[in-house]
């Protein structure tokens, strides 16, 4: 176990201007003020 890693990640996105609503196709999707994501690498050295 001596070989493997773990490699953590988060971030937090803020919309500060533009529109809170995007058409695509023939919806709207309304974008969050926050969107918070994560994520989590797990590797091997070789």
């Amino acid at each position: 176990m001596n070989h493997l890693y773990l490699s953590p990640w988060a971030g937090l996105s803020i919309r500060v201007a533009g529109d809170t609503d995007v058409p695509v196709d023939n919806k709207r999707f309304t974008l969050p003020l926050f969107n918070p994501e994560a994520s989590l690498k797990v590797g091997l050295y070789f």
